[in-house]
């Protein structure tokens, strides 16, 4: 049995009795931004149904998991967390809600974590949609 199996299983379990779920943290960077794994899962309000690897599971939305990157990056210092932010960035920024961004950025204080992780996105290739 592979991780898939084993959060496929969960989520079935989940769902079956009819508890709300979505994965978030690192799984929400692994399906929208760059692969890496720990096991990072939460409830929360803002979720979508996704397929990944043949899995259909809840993950919370990409703007989500961006500001809970910059959140933990705040609080922890923690330079992977900016690189997941950037990572989601830079695969998905053409289709992320900058609005929704902008106002938790601004709302919680990340705009240096913000920036920080636009640095590293323009590093590797790209701002998202606006390719500067």
């Amino acid at each position: 049995m592979n991780f898939f199996d084993v959060v496929q299983r969960i989520a079935m379990a989940l769902e079956r009795v009819g508890i709300p779920y979505m994965l978030t943290g690192s799984f929400g960077s692994v399906y929208y931004g760059l692969p890496r794994s720990t096991r990072d899962a939460a409830k929360f309000s803002r979720r979508r149904r996704v397929d990944m690897q043949d899995v259909s599971l809840f993950v919370a939305s990409a703007e989500d998991i961006v500001l809970a990157k910059l959140e933990w990056a705040k609080l922890g210092e923690s330079q992977r967390q900016i690189e997941d932010a950037a990572g989601i960035w830079r695969m998905r920024g053409d289709s992320l809600d900058r609005s929704y961004l902008d106002k938790w950025i601004g709302e919680l204080g990340l705009a240096e974590q913000w920036s920080q992780a636009l640095g590293i996105a323009m590093d590797f290739g790209g701002l998202g949609p606006e390719k500067q």
